[in-house]
């Protein structure tokens, strides 16, 4: 009808899962900007500069991009916010390693809530490197230098950096939420003509935790051969 177009609207609509993301990152103390200069930056004061929607492709989603720039800042820590990029040098191959510590790191976070693949990275680091990692992310082949492999180091010590007061609330909630939304979205539509299979269907059912909190796979390696095997929460007492 033609008066419709005389209403005026009284609010907008955003992604839920956009809103989750830019609000964790307002709680760690980073705001969010889109551009169309970039695909994501940091500009080393305290902004996250993400792609505008054009720029991203059709598996990328907002949340999934600020979420891997926090883990660039847990990986690189707090001297790197005040560098552009964090500091990284991404017209070479030298820090090619710190950039799979944050994809490790992106996949052990990711992983307890069973968003590990709907998280995975846009970058061709996706085919490379990503879609190689075991299930526990913080291994690797010995000949590489097994759990002392330097990316895995890396990852390891901004585990610890995430459950710092500044980072837990904040990182694990935005997952949580994430896995949330994730539960109650359908996956699949019966009169979906898309030409790509939604995203959506790469979520998984959250794992159960471990009875301390942490993932029930990937809990930090003290050494070689400690696992979930090995974990005192497994001793059963004997019977008599």
């Amino acid at each position: 009808m033609p008066t419709a177009f005389l209403r005026k609207p009284g609010h907008s609509y955003q992604d839920p899962l956009a809103r989750v993301w830019i609000a964790c990152a307002e709680q760690v103390g980073f705001k969010v900007a889109r551009t169309g200069d970039a695909f994501a930056s940091s500009d080393g004061r305290g902004t996250l500069l993400i792609g505008s929607d054009e720029l991203l492709d059709p598996d990328d989603n907002l949340g999934q991009m600020i979420f891997h720039e926090l883990c660039h800042a847990l990986i690189e820590g707090e001297d790197a916010e005040r560098l552009q990029d964090w500091g990284l040098d991404n017209s070479s191959g030298r820090d090619t390693w710190r950039e799979r510590a944050c994809l490790r790191l992106q996949a052990f976070l990711a992983g307890q809530y069973g968003l590990r693949e709907f998280f995975a990275p846009t970058t061709d680091f996706r085919v490379s490197f990503w879609s190689k990692l075991p299930a526990d992310p913080f291994e690797t082949e010995q000949a590489c230098g097994g759990f002392r492999e330097p990316s895995c180091v890396l990852a390891r010590q901004a585990v610890r950096r995430s459950n710092l007061p500044r980072w837990r609330a904040p990182l694990h909630g935005a997952l949580q939420s994430s896995a949330a939304i994730a539960a109650v979205t359908p996956k699949r539509l019966g009169a979906d003509d898309s030409a790509l299979p939604s995203l959506w269907a790469m979520a998984a059912s959250q794992p159960v935790a471990h009875p301390l909190g942490h993932a029930p796979l990937a809990a930090y390696h003290a050494g070689k051969g400690h696992g979930c095997g090995d974990c005192a929460w497994r001793f059963q007492p004997h019977q008599t």
